[in-house]
């Protein structure tokens, strides 16, 4: 397979990862509403289901799409590591700068990612 057919089918991935993560991020904020808003909207605590899950459910699908979206994130940035660096070394003037922006993106995609 050529480099870009992998670069193209792993951004292919992230995108469908991520539609399915906001999908059902929205059902689940707006349909699939907790337990409390159940009695505002409804009068009384129904059983909610979308295609026979419940909140729950979906819930475990919406973490499962996520780490295989960041799982997909990783592998983006490792592959494109060189042109990443390439780029920086136009922007940055100096290694140190370059590295303090390496180890500070490291630890913002840490505090995302936990």
């Amino acid at each position: 397979m050529k480099k870009s057919n992998l670069y193209l089918l792993i951004d292919i991935m992230m995108f469908i990862f991520l539609a399915f993560m906001t999908g059902i991020g929205l059902l689940i904020k707006f349909v699939l509403v907790p337990g409390s808003k159940r009695w505002d909207i409804y009068g009384r605590n129904v059983d909610l289901t979308y295609l026979g899950m419940d909140r729950h459910g979906w819930g475990t699908l919406h973490f499962i799409f996520s780490i295989l979206f960041i799982s997909a994130l990783v592998l983006h940035i490792i592959l494109h590591w060189k042109s990443l660096i390439a780029y920086m070394k136009k922007i940055i003037n100096t290694k140190a700068e370059i590295n303090l922006l390496v180890i500070a993106f490291g630890f913002i995609l840490l505090f995302l990612v936990i």
